[in-house]
């Protein structure tokens, strides 16, 4: 978490097992919610309710960062209530950051690729010195289903958010600031 005067800042992904559902005479693929995890300090929310509930208590203009965040917004989308509105910020469709409103209190959402453009998840976690770890084979597929598969799991999911928010903080510290994309980023490191 970012300490002063400024937003509190967290690394955050989210995962989700494919269920497939009938419809009509077709069968479609679902993502559902898994798990909600955000860095610091490292913790995984299985339960919706508490995902709820931790975004409820963050300070107004906290801010959560994500990779390929368009995906992890979708996510939350499903498990958020009605009444809370997710609002895009879309540059030609692609996502420059989104804002999460609780009844006025908004939550940011920036997505961490577009201040690394072109690059993976795991090519940022190598810039940064924080390696990206494997992805477990049932993810995405079912729950772990072993104490050794649930510990593989929690690793690995803690890890993306722990890239995020470090690869984040890395750029805060370079450049003495952080803006939602490279060029905003860019424009306020070089005036002319």
């Amino acid at each position: 978490m970012s300490s002063g005067n400024e937003n509190t800042v967290f690394g955050v992904d989210t995962e989700t097992i494919v269920v497939s559902k009938r419809a009509g005479k077709y069968w479609i693929d679902e993502h559902t919610f898994y798990s909600f995890q955000f860095y610091p300090p490292g913790m995984i929310l299985y339960n919706p309710h508490e995902v709820l509930s931790f975004l409820m208590s963050l300070p107004e203009g906290s801010r959560l960062i994500s990779f390929k965040a368009q995906f992890d917004i979708e996510v939350l989308r499903k498990i958020l209530p009605n009444d809370v509105k997710v609002i895009l910020n879309l540059n030609r469709s692609q996502l420059i950051k989104a804002l999460i409103d609780f009844d006025g209190k908004q939550i940011e959402v920036w997505d961490l690729a577009n201040l690394f453009p072109g690059l993976s998840l795991y090519k940022v976690g190598k810039m940064i010195g924080l390696e990206k770890l494997p992805r477990p084979e049932f993810l995405g597929r079912r729950e772990p289903q072993t104490l050794e598969e649930k510990e593989q799991f929690e690793k690995y999911a803690l890890r993306d958010a722990e890239i995020c928010f470090k690869a984040y903080e890395k750029l805060k510290e370079e450049f003495g600031m952080t803006k939602p994309t490279l060029p905003s980023l860019s424009l306020n490191v070089f005036k002319f």
